[in-house]
């Protein structure tokens, strides 16, 4: 009996433990062969374990692309015999280009070195978004040139005091190039808000390009944004970020209370001297781009919990907006409740004509 099969028939529960698990895992024997890969890395791959099991790394992927025992951390943590933790990672298989982040550390059986496994998690998803933001950015600006021009607050859902001031300090804005800070809890318009700002600016023409900055790993974060070059870290590609993509456009930095500080310091620099370098380069790229930020936590209270600089606060917050809760204007919701219907009935050929009285009574008394 081989190593593998004695230790998969020893250790089978922990097998079924990890197709359950949405992480990738992939076990290789010391002669870089594919012993086990999960089912989301068989999701992931696009092909399954039971007809590339024994085969050879070099055979599975494609490694014409400065990807060899030096820069694949599978490789590495075998030939090292040492753990690989968190490192960014891209690999082509089946001619698409996969973004993850990986640890990988040796195995051992009876003292002796059999292997390696390793846990990648998917970051391909935020590149995509960012790529897809493009197209749906040129798709739009492809039909505004042949669609009457419209006032983009004018599709905006509420006519409350309070929001109705937030309305006309965004529509002031829109006209200047002042960075704009939006303040406000999880869903009460702060990407709508952004987005209606950028249309309603001279640079509407341009990219609207936006980051989550709470759903990006903090060793991914920088790379988004400033771009890499070839061979920064392991099977890094010459690749634009965030910024450069965006240029003479908008960016915008949705819960910015999130970024880590080292982050938070280089994008001070790019507020002040209208510059990046990519990560690895030495050359500056000038930029010319507005940002839009917005945070899910009072100014002060982030300060103070040291969540973001006080002087990137400033910098960001030259036009600072505090949107009002729903339950802070209430009187909105029948508004927003006839916007959804109509938008819903369109969307699945429905005809709902509206709520009951009790239903409206429980979204108002709703705390």
């Amino acid at each position: 009996m081989d190593i593998y099969q004695e230790i998969f028939e020893k250790t089978g529960i922990f097998f079924d433990v990890f197709d359950r698990m949405q992480d990738e895992i992939f076990i290789y024997d010391k002669n870089c062969c594919l012993q086990y890969k999960n089912k989301a890395a068989e999701r992931a791959e696009g092909s399954r374990l039971s007809t590339e099991k024994g085969k050879s790394a070099y055979e599975l992927y494609d490694f014409i692309h400065d990807i060899d025992e030096r820069t694949s951390p599978m490789m590495v943590a075998l030939k090292q015999e040492k753990p690989i933790n968190n490192i960014p990672f891209h690999y082509y298989v089946n001619g698409r280009v996969l973004t993850k982040i990986v640890s990988s550390s040796p195995i051992y059986y009876h003292g002796e070195l059999v292997g390696t496994y390793t846990i990648q998690r998917d970051n391909t998803i935020a590149e995509e978004n960012i790529r897809l933001q493009r197209e749906l950015q040129r798709a739009t600006m492809e039909k505004s040139k042949s669609d009457k021009v419209t006032d983009p607050f004018s599709d905006i859902i509420g006519t409350h005091s309070k929001f109705s001031h937030c309305i006309s300090q965004a529509r002031q804005s829109a006209s200047t190039d002042s960075s704009v800070l939006l303040v406000g809890c999880t869903g009460c318009g702060k990407e709508v808000l952004a987005r209606a700002i950028h249309q309603g600016s001279p640079r509407a023409k341009f990219p609207f390009l936006t980051l989550n900055c709470a759903a990006i790993p903090e060793n991914l974060i920088e790379s988004l944004l400033f771009g890499t070059t070839k061979g920064v870290y392991t099977g890094a590609i010459e690749k634009e970020g965030l910024f450069q993509q965006a240029n003479g456009g908008t960016v915008f930095l949705d819960e910015i209370n999130s970024m880590p500080l080292t982050a938070q310091a280089k994008l001070l620099r790019v507020l002040e001297d209208k510059k990046i370098m990519k990560l690895g380069d030495k050359k500056e790229i000038s930029l010319d781009i507005r940002i839009i930020s917005s945070m899910n936590q009072q100014p002060l209270s982030a300060i103070q919990d040291g969540n973001i600089r006080e002087d990137l606060y400033y910098r960001l917050s030259v036009v600072s907006i505090l949107l009002p809760t729903l339950k802070e204007r209430k009187e909105d919701i029948p508004e927003l409740i006839d916007y959804f219907i109509k938008s819903y009935n369109k969307r699945f050929s429905k005809n709902v004509l509206g709520i009951e009285d009790e239903v409206m009574d429980l979204f108002m008394k709703y705390p």
